[in-house]
């Protein structure tokens, strides 16, 4: 078409077969240009990764060429098994020695071996406080604290009245005190005021004896050492009883103090057996020397009894018989108005001194 030459007419308008499928040949070139242009980014994406895997695996292969390996350590040597150690066999007990006869004083019941007749056997723990919790159960009138001294082997003779006072019903009485130097202390109480007589002491002995025995037994479960307790504690209170048909009180109360303060050392390393053994030398200390002083105190009374004049008479002078006169040494009339008569004979007119029925 030349310059200047009018527009040509539009083109007639298509008919409807026609549109339709010109939007179908369109569409199908949009599907296609989206289709491979979606291939041809995961091709780039899929060319980029594999360039860095690759680079990733170069960096990995060169730092294991220039790191040294280090040698395998080697095996841990078999540990060898132990052997079971035997068990070494447990002698049987030797039998008490007795000695002694039953109407000896000093050794009534006899006595063991010089070194008591059962092997000693110490507990089976070292902790004399773990069946504290339990024995409450067994004591529960005795204070806790009580009893802790009394397993512990830390209650001291002197204080066994204790054992008897209970912590629910004992009253508060006041305490005497006095003034030291290093201040106001506590007079602690005699222990004849707290255990005044045999039967007192001997039921908190007995009691004692029972906290101990019922402490080796939850604490121990030893039959030895059970039997230690239970033998010397039976042994020992039959000896308190044939001393007391001998000695005072007091003197096997003083005996007993100072025969339980030698037990104490002993029963801390766990062993009973002092108490069936007798202690020669305190009988001879303390008991022997009692009895002595008592038979010279009672050959003394019997003396001064038998030298002793008889009682005199409460009825008054003028119905008494004079003494002197029947000893020929008071004169008629007595001077102290009593009877001149015969003691021997009632006779009038003479005096014993002169009776001559006296001998008949």
């Amino acid at each position: 078409m030349a310059l200047g030459d009018p527009p040509p007419p539009p083109p007639p308008p298509a008919g409807p077969g026609v549109a339709t499928a010109s939007v179908e040949l369109l569409a199908s070139a949009i599907s296609v240009g989206i289709g491979k242009a979606f291939e041809d980014s995961m091709d780039k994406l899929a060319k980029r990764l594999d360039d860095s895997m690759s680079a990733l695996a170069a960096s990995v292969n060169s730092s294991k060429e220039t790191t040294p390996v280090a040698p395998p350590e080697p095996p841990n040597p078999p540990i060898p098994p132990v052997p079971p150690i035997p068990a070494a066999p447990i002698p049987p007990a030797p039998p008490a020695t007795l000695a002694g006869t039953p109407n000896d004083p000093l050794f009534p019941y006899g006595q063991t071996g010089p070194h008591g007749g059962n092997p000693f056997v110490p507990p089976a723990t070292s902790n004399v406080s773990a069946g504290t919790s339990s024995i409450l159960r067994y004591f529960p009138e005795i204070e806790a604290t009580i009893l802790q001294s009394v397993v512990k082997h830390e209650l001291r003779p002197q204080h066994i009245y204790k054992l008897l006072a209970s912590s629910n019903n004992k009253p508060i009485v006041p305490t005497s005190l006095f003034y030291t130097a290093e201040g106001f202390q506590v007079a602690e109480p005699a222990v004849t005021r707290e255990l005044p007589n045999f039967h007192v002491f001997q039921k908190a002995l007995t009691l004692y004896f029972d906290i101990i025995s019922t402490h080796v037994r939850l604490t121990t479960g030893n039959v030895l050492t059970l039997a230690q307790v239970c033998h010397g504690s039976l042994f020992y209170l039959k000896q308190l009883n044939h001393y007391m048909t001998i000695y005072t009180y007091r003197t096997v109360l003083d005996f007993h103090m100072a025969f339980h303060a030698r037990r104490l050392r002993e029963m801390e390393e766990g062993d009973f057996s002092g108490w069936s053994r007798m202690d020669s030398e305190l009988v001879l200390e303390i008991l022997q020397p009692s009895l002595s002083i008592f038979q010279t105190a009672a050959s003394q009374a019997s003396s001064a009894s038998n030298k002793a004049r008889a009682p005199k008479s409460n009825s008054p002078k003028v119905e008494q018989t004079c003494h002197n006169f029947n000893e020929g040494k008071c004169t008629t009339p007595c001077h102290n108005n009593r009877i001149h008569k015969c003691s021997a004979c009632n006779a009038e007119g003479h005096g014993r001194s002169s009776c001559t029925t006296k001998s008949s």
